[in-house]
């Protein structure tokens, strides 16, 4: 058997579970980020436009009514602002997952690395066992400084 045959490197990593982990979260997080973007911009709740009683200068209505809309109004600006801060939070979440998932693939490098450097000292060990000890067998094709 060839040394080529015997110390190839593999062409492809398989996937550790950290990794299979991580992008199934990325699918996730990515699908909830999208469904979240698609609900927020279509939904009717997230309307930001006030009640035309509210912008009613002549205020028609009763205070006690109007006090009542304004809290309304204002618990829906919180809602829809809680909202778009967990879709940012989610959004924030895909670099971490990424650089998490980058710390992965140079570990999985690193290990293959040293597996190699394993070989290739193992290999040189063996070789090394091979070669003929000249100075033992006395002929060491060169004289003293003495003689």
């Amino acid at each position: 058997m060839s040394d080529n045959a015997e110390f190839r490197i593999p062409a492809r990593f398989p996937l550790t579970l950290r990794q299979r982990r991580l992008r199934y979260l990325t699918y996730i997080v990515g699908g909830v980020i999208a469904v979240m973007i698609v609900v927020g911009f279509t939904h009717p709740f997230f309307n930001m436009t006030p009640s035309t009683a509210l912008a009613d200068p002549a205020h028609s209505l009763a205070p006690a009514a109007l006090k009542s809309m304004r809290k309304a109004f204002a618990a829906k600006l919180l809602l829809t602002g809680v909202y778009w801060a967990v879709c940012i939070l989610f959004t924030l979440l895909l670099p971490i997952f990424a650089w998490l998932y980058t710390r992965e693939i140079q570990l999985q490098e690193l290990m293959a690395r040293r597996d190699i450097w394993r070989d290739v000292s193992g290999r040189n060990r063996a070789s090394a066992e091979h070669i003929p000890d000249l100075e033992s067998e006395g002929d060491t094709g060169r004289q003293s400084p003495g003689a």
